[in-house]
Formats: C-alpha cells, structure tokens, sequence
C-alpha cells in the first residue's frame, strides 16, 4: 500500500509527478478543501477587522475621553495566521477602563481591550508600528 505525503505549500504539476489516480485524485481534494478554509479564514479575518473597526467608533462615541483606539493581533496583522476562534485585539488610549469594557456589544467575536499607557515600552512599540489605527477622537469616522 502507497502513503502519500503532500505539503500544501508546493503547487505540483501532476503530469510530472505521475501518480496513480486516487492518490492525485486525494491530493487534488485536499488543495480544493485547504484552498477553501483559507477563503473562508480571510473571509472572516475580514469580518473581524470590519467589528474590530465598528466597536472602535462605538467606544469612542461612549466614552468622549477616549483618545484613540489600535487594532492589532492577528486579526489586523495579516502576515499573522488568523483562527477561526482569533479575538480582536483592540488598545485603548485614554477612556475609561471599567466603561469602556461594558461598551462593547456581543458578538461571535471576543473583543480584549488593552490599555495602551500600562503596557511596557517594547508592547506600547510594537503596537503602534504593527498595529491599524481605528479611531481617533476628533476625526469623522464613517462606521457608526
């Protein structure tokens, strides 16, 4: 009996390879299904950021001291690999802490806020380079 092993990441050219055909024939359904379950992880990595951006706007219509809010983690990150189970990873920049967490809606994302100013320099670094800005007190946003 023949086992076949395929890393997904070659895109082989099945002529050259000369397989039986139930073994090209598997290889060909697992490339469909994987190529399908990466649609559908963009899909809702999209989804995600869409949510990540609305709480964002929402939060900063709450609470009028909040002063900007970052998307990071693997949701907004998009060389990160993304779970169908991935949180949205928001930080916060002023707001008021214990308001700004009953703000946010539910959803079939879990939405963590981190505060911005008690993180340490390299997360605080990392964040604003890495990071997709949401909101900005001050500025029009589109998304209500």
């Amino acid at each position: 009996m023949i086992f076949f092993v395929y890393t997904l990441t070659m895109k082989p050219d099945w002529q050259k390879l000369k397989l039986d055909w139930p073994v090209a024939e598997a290889a060909q359904r697992l490339l469909r299904r994987n190529r399908r379950r990466d649609l559908f992880l963009e899909q809702r990595r999209t989804q995600a950021q869409a949510w990540g951006k609305h709480v964002a706007v929402l939060l900063g219509k709450q609470d009028h001291t909040l002063e900007q809010v970052i998307g990071f983690g693997s949701a907004f990150e998009t060389w990160r690999s993304f779970r169908e189970d991935s949180d949205i990873d928001l930080a916060v920049i002023g707001g008021s802490w214990s308001c700004l967490s009953r703000f946010i809606p539910p959803s079939e994302f879990e939405v963590s806020l981190a505060e911005l100013e008690l993180q340490t320099p390299e997360f605080i670094s990392y964040v604003r380079t890495h990071g997709t800005v949401l909101y900005v007190r001050g500025e029009t946003h589109e998304d209500s």
